[in-house]
């Protein structure tokens, strides 16, 4: 294959092939290296992803130990910890206060307090939960919480919900159906 632009040439003068060329550039060498030896690293993890992934939803553990019920604890623990902030910033908000406007007030309420230690119990459940479960499928499924905040709020704070915020609590939830589907099929092969 014969290179365009100015040739190279040996040192009597005869043209070098493009294995010889690339050779005696180690830069265009070692990328040309590099991009074989990542296409097969790659592929073979991704065969190891799924093997494992498949060897570890398996083998996961019952009862309370089930990914499954963990993830949906995790998403509980956020969902009962935002109302509990909201509602605490909001019990002690002193607007004339100096330092209103960081929110640091918002520590004076138990409630605060109480969301803290179920978000500190979200992240030790979540990341049980990342054990067992590819991040590519608990992370969507986590994001229910996308709907029952807005949810809750409006039933247990009164806040409304505008008809715009109805239409995309509507797509999160068929977003949710098409990340479930595969899921549901995929403990159906299990």
């Amino acid at each position: 294959m014969e290179r365009v632009g100015k040739p190279r040439h040996g040192t009597e003068g005869q043209r070098l092939s493009e294995r010889e060329v690339s050779e005696s550039n180690p830069w265009t060498y070692c990328a040309s290296s590099f991009r074989l030896s990542t296409v097969r690293d790659i592929s073979t993890s991704l065969d190891m992803t799924t093997e494992t992934r498949e060897k570890r939803m398996q083998n996961r553990p019952s009862d309370f130990g089930n990914p499954w019920l963990q993830l949906g604890l995790s998403v509980a623990c956020v969902f009962v910890s935002e109302l509990l902030l909201k509602r605490g910033a909001s019990e002690v908000a002193a607007p004339d206060d100096g330092f209103s406007w960081t929110g640091i007030n918002g520590l004076a309420s138990p409630l605060v307090w109480w969301a803290i230690l179920l978000i500190i119990g979200s992240f030790v459940s979540w990341l049980y939960v990342l054990r067992y479960i590819p991040l590519s499928l608990a992370y969507p499924l986590s994001r229910v919480v996308d709907i029952l905040v807005p949810l809750g709020c409006w039933i247990f704070l009164g806040e409304l919900i505008s008809a715009l915020r109805w239409c995309g609590i509507a797509l999160v939830v068929i977003g949710l159906a098409l990340v479930a589907k595969p899921i549901a099929k995929m403990e159906e092969r299990l």
